[in-house]
């Protein structure tokens, strides 16, 4: 069949509807549900989150504050993965009012490459993403540009879809039997967000398997040597113990072998406490839990003892740090991370730390498939 021009153009443009008609925001269940009207908005904001990210919390007041000045042209949606009653008593503690939803399947975490949070996109009037980013660094003058090239248009109420799927009830979960209790576990090749909670009497955690074995083991993740690539999802009946995760990992047919091995340690003793930040400036976190996050310079730590500040700059720093003092009260920390020359200036001259640098033999775990 022969096709003008102008049809031509006409049948492509049909198919490129056809094609951005697929509900880029796939949820499982609300929080705090927006009137559907607001769905024909002409930009859709998403904000990935959760209860525990502490730069996630940082960032809302900011992210209120531009969704309030442009609420009628912009519908912003905070998605999570967490339980939904969590979700829903965090904002009611906190005071928080901000349309929720809850992606159990990670379904719209995965079709947005989310790999970390807390990460933003905004998607225009067909769904296709404009603006990608951290909420940090939106601004006024962003959404200005884009509602002066968008804001004209209706936006495609398909954009959002509700999936009936269920707290974690994937057909994709298998089951296992380990010392009387039933596992269920997932299996991903991408990376999903490190993350082990309680709900109820279950215990779910996910992310990598050195993560999770760092975890269980209570061991730093340098300790855990794998060349694994796989992500999990594990559901367990009750609170597992060290044991009972060892024991999953071997039942899926993981090797797992003790060794020794000399690492260069930095280790802290105090000289003077009173440079150390006052407790309680943050308050990020809750059930008294240490939480830290960082950018390219500053480590920020709430609520955490000297031994969980020298954890969290092991993890982010990639060197290695050990507390060797006796305070176990609990500070809040602000450390500069540039790199190790700075970090170990900062330890010393700002926060009056003693460092010294040892090699020591440690046992690190070997994971093989």
């Amino acid at each position: 069949m022969n096709l003008t021009t102008k049809n031509f153009f006409a049948v492509i443009m049909f198919f490129l509807t056809f094609l951005t008609s697929k509900a880029q925001i796939q949820i499982s269940e609300w929080v705090v549900q927006p009137p559907e009207t607001a769905y024909t908005k002409p930009l859709i904001y998403i904000d990935f989150w959760a209860t525990w990210c502490a730069p996630c919390i940082s960032s809302i007041p900011h992210t209120q504050g531009l969704a309030k000045q442009f609420e009628d042209e912009i519908l912003f949606i905070f998605i999570s993965q967490e339980p939904q009653t969590k979700v829903a008593g965090f904002m009611k503690k906190k005071n928080l009012h901000f349309y929720s939803a809850i992606d159990y399947k990670g379904e719209t975490h995965s079709y947005f490459h989310v790999n970390s949070i807390p990460q933003s996109v905004i998607l225009g009037p067909s769904g296709e993403i404009i603006w990608q980013g951290s909420p940090s660094s939106l601004n006024k003058s962003i959404l200005y540009k884009l509602l002066k090239q968008y804001g004209n248009k209706t936006g495609n109420s398909e954009r959002i879809k509700i999936i009936k799927e269920q707290k974690f009830r994937s057909s994709g979960f298998q089951n296992t039997e380990i010392q009387g209790q039933t596992i269920r576990f997932k299996k991903y090749r991408e990376p999903v967000i490190f993350n082990c909670h309680q709900d109820n009497e279950k215990v779910k955690c996910s992310g990598s398997t050195q993560e999770i074995l760092s975890k269980a083991l209570q061991v730093y993740p340098f300790q855990i040597e794998t060349e694994d690539e796989i992500y999990w999802e594990i559901i367990f009946d009750k609170k597992p113990d060290s044991q009972m995760i060892l024991a999953f990992f071997k039942n899926q047919g993981y090797k797992i072998s003790i060794h020794k091995k000399e690492f260069k340690i930095f280790e802290l003793v105090e000289k003077n406490t009173e440079n150390w930040l006052n407790a309680q400036i943050y308050n990020y976190s809750e059930n008294n839990e240490a939480l830290a996050f960082a950018d390219d310079s500053f480590l920020i730590i709430d609520n955490a003892t000297p031994s969980e500040m020298a954890r969290f700059l092991t993890q982010f720093t990639r060197q290695i740090f050990i507390y060797q003092g006796q305070n176990s009260s609990k500070y809040d920390w602000n450390i500069q991370i540039n790199n190790t020359e700075e970090t170990l200036k900062f330890l010393i001259h700002e926060l009056d730390f003693q460092v010294q640098s040892i090699y020591k033999t440690w046992e690190f775990y070997k994971i093989k498939k």
